[in-house]
């Protein structure tokens, strides 16, 4: 018993740690910006320019060539600027992706995760895949939505820059990407607490543990009670947490269903909208429709036209539409010198 207050007492210190030991950076901070080129495919590949920021303005301290042959050069340039200095990263133009996301609004509270779990559906990449940030444009409170933009950038194009970065010893602390007419979007390169900052409270941690030892061994059944005590109130004050997040994931399975549902039924029936925005492009002013049905993918329309014939033609050459024909003969209305057709087709995918 006396392992198990230890192990609790050990929990309560973590608990104090920050959940982030990082500062934030802005693009506005002082920073050694490394500069990656443009180049075809993506991949960071030839001159990369090394600029110092300070007070908003940026001065180019030099170049250097990531394949060269004997990076010495450019490890004296990087290490020769970058002491006590934020490093920070800005890709080639056209390497960020954007994904707008629409979220429970609950899904605030658990941000982090549900926007790291949503990466693998909605795009072609894991989220192990890509350096990645989000943030919210707007609260959608009366149907209860969240908006959130997603800022993505593939890992591979990336990795023969910060492999010669590792080596010349600089950990970028993120990267800032450009947005024509917008601001800069900071995505950091670890979603993971601070290795050293961790490191630093184990350390702490381990001597609050061997004092509670000392403490421990002299009051040991006071220490027990205090702890099974402690335990019991930390599950009952974890079990309302625990109800939403299974209620936030029934949610979005319910709602990820309803749209699967709403797809396949347009898959099936077709798209009226679209069937609509077609016929009023492709007949001809001197046509008028009296009435469309659409039901499995069979169009009929009935209607006048001055040259009804001529409508199968015009059908015909759409992608849209597949095998027209008149559905009953055509007859001829000599008063408004119209034939009046109906014609059924079927409409493709």
């Amino acid at each position: 018993m006396l392992s198990e207050a230890l192990a609790w007492w050990a929990a309560r210190m973590a608990e104090m740690v920050p959940a982030r030991l990082k500062r934030r950076q802005t693009a506005e901070a002082n920073a050694l910006v490394i500069v990656a080129p443009e180049a075809p495919g993506g991949s960071a590949t030839g001159a990369v320019e090394v600029r110092l920021r300070r007070n908003r303005r940026e001065s180019l301290l030099g170049t250097f060539d990531i394949h060269a042959a004997e990076p010495i050069a450019a490890r004296r340039l990087l290490a020769g600027h970058a002491a006590e200095r934020t490093v920070m990263l800005r890709p080639a133009p056209g390497t960020l992706l954007e994904k707008p996301l629409v979220l429970p609004i609950a899904a605030e509270r658990e941000l982090r995760r549900v926007v790291g779990y949503e990466i693998s559906r909605v795009t072609p990449f894991e989220a192990d895949e890509v350096f990645w940030n989000w943030t919210v444009t707007h609260h959608d409170r009366p149907r209860g939505r969240l908006h959130v933009r997603l800022s993505m950038i593939p890992k591979c194009g990336l990795q023969p820059l910060l492999a010669v970065l590792d080596q010349a010893g600089l950990k970028p602390a993120g990267i800032e990407a450009t947005v024509p007419g917008g601001d800069p979007r900071l995505i950091p390169l670890h979603h993971d607490d601070d290795a050293d900052g961790w490191r630093r409270a184990t350390v702490i941690m381990a001597g609050g543990c061997a004092a509670l030892a000392v403490v421990a061994a002299a009051l040991p059944f006071i220490q027990q009670s205090i702890a099974l005590s402690e335990v019991e109130d930390r599950i009952a004050a974890l079990q309302p947490r625990v109800s939403e997040v299974q209620a936030l994931r029934q949610r979005i399975s319910a709602e990820n269903a309803a749209g699967d549902a709403i797809a396949e039924a347009r898959l099936k029936t077709g798209n009226a909208l679209e069937v609509l925005a077609a016929l009023t492009e492709l007949l001809p002013d001197d046509t008028f429709l009296n009435d469309v049905t659409l039901r499995q993918r069979r169009l009929t329309v009935t209607g006048q036209s001055a040259a009804a014939p001529k409508l199968i033609a015009t059908l015909a050459g759409d992608d849209l539409f597949r095998n027209p024909g008149f559905a009953a003969p055509v007859t001829r209305n000599e008063a408004a010198k119209r034939d009046v057709f109906s014609i059924q087709t079927e409409v493709g995918p």
